[in-house]
């Protein structure tokens, strides 16, 4: 890659079509920044995934943040900040994590990111999440600090769970699951 902007883009994400042109436009300065845009749960198929989607997209980490799920870009100087990705399950928080929530740059205009269908699926790719994340804590410790404001508190978990009782019991029964179950699958890098 010779210019100075990087886009890393999974395979399976649909772009809106202003969405390259703003993330340009954010990166084209010389202080380091990270880049993305607005994440959107593509349709789900299975009413489980409807409604863990419903719920997840309306946590504060997703809906003010850039999460950097199947989508996020850098400028010449954020790219500078590590050198070859690591052979870790979490490649994409690795990068997020170089930078603090003010050299994150959300662009307003969405990208179609699909979730997995049904319950099993949803657990298995939320734990391999949480293994993304504890394994990035464990191996680089110094980038958690950059993390941010990625839990609601409890008021703001309340509100959510009123407005959206089955969407948040979905998202809760995943989550029990994830932590009292055991992942048997190795699982590769996405990149």
């Amino acid at each position: 890659a010779s210019h100075g902007i990087r886009i890393y883009l999974d395979a399976d994400i649909r772009l809106s079509p202003h969405l390259l042109a703003g993330l340009v436009q954010v990166l084209d300065v010389a202080a380091p920044r990270y880049a993305g845009g607005k994440l959107v749960v593509a349709p789900a198929r299975s009413a489980v995934s409807r409604a863990y989607a419903r719920f997840w997209q309306k946590l504060p980490f997703v809906a003010q943040g850039v999460t950097g799920a199947g989508l996020f870009a850098v400028n010449a100087a954020g790219r500078a900040r590590w050198g070859a990705f690591p052979q870790i399950i979490s490649d994409d928080t690795f990068a997020r994590l170089q930078f603090d929530e003010t050299e994150r740059c959300l662009v307003d205009a969405p990208y179609e990111w699909p979730l997995v269908e049904g319950f099993s699926p949803l657990v298995r790719v939320r734990r391999r999440q949480d293994q993304g994340v504890a394994e990035i804590a464990r191996l680089f410790p110094e980038l958690i600090a950059h993390q941010g404001h990625v839990r609601p508190d409890r008021a703001e978990l309340l509100r959510l769970a009123a407005a959206d009782p089955v969407g948040f019991a979905t998202y809760s029964a995943v989550a029990l699951a994830v932590r009292t179950g055991r992942n048997q699958q190795e699982w590769a890098r996405g990149r």
